[in-house]
């Protein structure tokens, strides 16, 4: 029997695959960016209304932590403003894993599909501050494209520490960049 292995060698089997499946394999990946294009087209007051019913139960919950007597240590708008951005990070954290795996077993080459995965959710993060640039009550920023990528990245970094320990000092360089660099312009 004559199977095709990877440069990894690993077996091949997935390359062989008809172009349906391959395409199948990756519609969570297009459902998951439709979802993403659909917050997105929420106006300001929809989109804020949605983060409040989220984020409320969370700073309700964590309050005895940040609450010291009738002062918080930290205000509702800024704990409001971490959760938000921690969401969208984990938001853009899974794009980038519903694109990587389908790739990882289409390609079979890791590297091409960390690559690729990450390109396209940073592309994607690019053209959804694009996108609400032109909706009623939000604006597009460099910095949540940032943050969005910051997710990607993360996952990327996670998925190649679980997967490969020659990597983990590469990729712990690279989040530390990231996150310094989110930190700073933020």
């Amino acid at each position: 029997m004559n199977m095709a292995f990877n440069e990894d060698g690993k077996n091949n089997k997935m390359h062989k695959a008809t172009p349906v499946v391959r395409w199948i394999m990756f519609l969570p990946a297009v459902i998951w960016m439709i979802f993403i294009f659909y917050m997105s087209a929420q106006t300001g007051g929809e989109s804020g209304s949605l983060s409040e019913r989220i984020t409320r139960p969370v700073i309700d919950l964590l309050d005895h932590i940040f609450n010291y007597g009738e002062h918080y240590a930290v205000a509702f708008d800024r704990m409001e403003f971490i959760i938000r951005k921690c969401a969208h990070m984990t938001e853009y954290a899974i794009l980038f894993l519903l694109i990587f795996f389908p790739l990882k077993k289409c390609a079979g080459v890791s590297w091409k599909a960390y690559m690729v995965g990450m390109i396209i959710a940073v592309i994607y993060a690019g053209s959804d501050e694009v996108h609400q640039y032109f909706v009623e009550g939000r604006h597009g920023c460099i910095s949540d494209v940032l943050i969005d990528s910051a997710g990607a990245v993360t996952a990327a970094v996670l998925t190649a520490l679980a997967s490969n320990k020659k990597t983990i000092l590469a990729a712990v360089c690279i989040v530390l960049c990231g996150v310094t660099g989110v930190l700073i312009y933020v």
